[in-house]
């Protein structure tokens, strides 16, 4: 799922510079000129990917609602993208596709909180995690389950008799 549609990124960037990054063949006298649409599509399908596999670790992706970060970073990567492909990386167009990164980096780190709406999709605030941490009494039956079925391995670190006692029962 892309975050971005090809219309939404031309009205940014302007039709004159999609089509100057997207066509690789001057077109003929009489013919249209227009922007390759499957490429902006591609640019923004590969950009949305990249963002996913960032805000993956925290929250769960794809965001149903993204905010209007979500869709800057997208369209900025694939902005790069698509010069790249035709080696005319602005020093502009590079900056903004650093500082998507770097803002992508500080969301890994918790240094960055997306604006999710209430009930969205952001992590469980206490553990991090995606869902509710599981435990080994979670399983029925539960798996260390009765008493002592762990004698024979924690003598050594919860006061049992010195020495290392790694099988049960020695």
């Amino acid at each position: 799922m892309g975050y971005v549609t090809v219309q939404e990124y031309v009205s940014l960037f302007g039709e004159r510079e999609t089509i100057r990054l997207t066509n690789e063949v001057a077109p003929g006298p009489g013919d249209a000129v227009t922007y390759d649409s499957a490429k902006v599509q591609d640019a923004l399908d590969d950009a949305s990917e990249v963002v996913d596999s960032y805000i993956g670790k925290r929250y769960v992706t794809p965001v149903a609602s993204p905010p209007r970060i979500i869709k800057g970073w997208v369209r900025n990567l694939a902005r790069y993208q698509l010069h790249v492909d035709v080696n005319r990386v602005t020093d502009t167009v590079q900056a903004a596709a650093d500082l998507a990164r770097a803002q992508l980096k500080d969301v890994v780190a918790g240094n960055l909180t997306l604006p999710i709406e209430e009930g969205g999709t952001a992590p469980d605030p206490v553990t991090g995690a995606l869902g509710n941490a599981a435990s080994s009494n979670d399983r029925n039956p539960p798996v260390f389950a009765g008493t002592g079925s762990m004698d024979g391995y924690l003598y050594p670190f919860v006061g049992g008799p010195a020495g290392a006692c790694w099988r049960r029962g020695t």
